[in-house]
């Protein structure tokens, strides 16, 4: 598709057709094509589907092996070529690399859609975990309660329903892909439910010291799962924020922040402005406001 025939010689076409690849055109039920029971026969559509996962692993593979093509012809250019006729192919090899951020953008695409079709079909249990009450009562605190269950049941079905199978079906670089940009989904549902973006704090979301002993079990449930679905890469820093927002909602007064601030860190680095962690601790309800404004960050 990049190479074309125009008046007896081959020349560099510099925008390929990739709509080969089937990601722009992939199949609206992801789960039943990626697992290739689509529900239409090859004679209902005339020709063979196009797999949506096989399209992932070519756009992927193809960008970095048109990006070792170009460092290969280069190579074997500077033991051929003069510096003036090396100048001249200069333009075609910068096309092979603009065809390699090409492919890779449309594989970027098609594991975008791929997550965000995964992010709905776990949408309502996501919906029941953020509707948690975390504000506990003592009598009704066992150590194992409703959003154990339900973080259980979310784990549970991005398992089973989505990444199941899929490991097998994807490059190593697409599946770490996938498994990161619905980890990225989850933290950030999470974290806009409990923090939303902005200056004030919507109210509504509120912790005590249980329910803080409750949200921090949830996210490193969700973290940990995440976690050991990764291969290559890490999805721990996608939960930093979530981890530092549930740490200082176990703190037992805001005062103690200052054990942790500062050079009392340590080695950790924090992703929370002061602001952030001011807001933050007013999730609280039995801290003090005037104690928290006082805190000097």
């Amino acid at each position: 598709q990049c190479i074309k025939e125009t008046d007896g010689s081959s020349s560099y076409q510099s925008v390929p057709d990739l709509s080969v690849l089937g990601i722009h055109t992939a199949p609206v039920n992801l789960f039943s094509e990626i697992s290739g029971h689509s529900g239409v026969s090859t004679q209902e559509q005339g020709r063979k589907p196009y797999n949506f996962a096989v399209a992932l692993n070519n756009s992927q593979v193809s960008s970095e092996y048109a990006l070792r093509l170009r460092v290969e012809i280069e190579q074997a250019c500077a033991d051929v070529f003069s510096s003036r006729e090396r100048n001249k192919i200069a333009p075609v090899l910068a096309q092979i690399s603009e065809t390699s951020r090409s492919l890779a953008s449309v594989g970027d695409e098609g594991l975008d859609r791929l997550a965000s079709a995964f992010a709905n079909s776990a949408r309502k249990t996501m919906d029941r975990l953020l509707s948690v009450n975390f504000v506990v009562k003592d009598d009704k605190y066992d150590g194992e309660d409703e959003s154990d269950d339900v973080t259980r049941q979310l784990v549970g079905e991005l398992d089973e329903k989505c990444f199941a199978d899929l490991h097998s079906k994807l490059t190593q670089v697409n599946w770490d892909g996938i498994v990161r940009r619905v980890a990225e989904w989850a933290a950030k549902r999470i974290e806009n439910a409990i923090l939303p973006p902005g200056d004030t704090v919507t109210e509504g979301k509120m912790f005590n010291a249980l329910g803080a002993l409750r949200f921090d079990r949830d996210i490193r449930a969700i973290s940990a799962f995440f976690a050991e679905k990764a291969q290559r890469g890490t999805v721990r820093d996608i939960f930093t924020r979530l981890s530092q927002i549930a740490m200082l909602l176990n703190l037992e007064r805001p005062q103690e922040v200052y054990d942790l601030w500062g050079s009392n860190a340590g080695g950790m680095t924090w992703r929370l402005s002061p602001a952030e962690v001011k807001r933050t601790l007013t999730l609280r309800r039995d801290f003090k406001s005037d104690q928290i404004q006082a805190l000097k960050l």
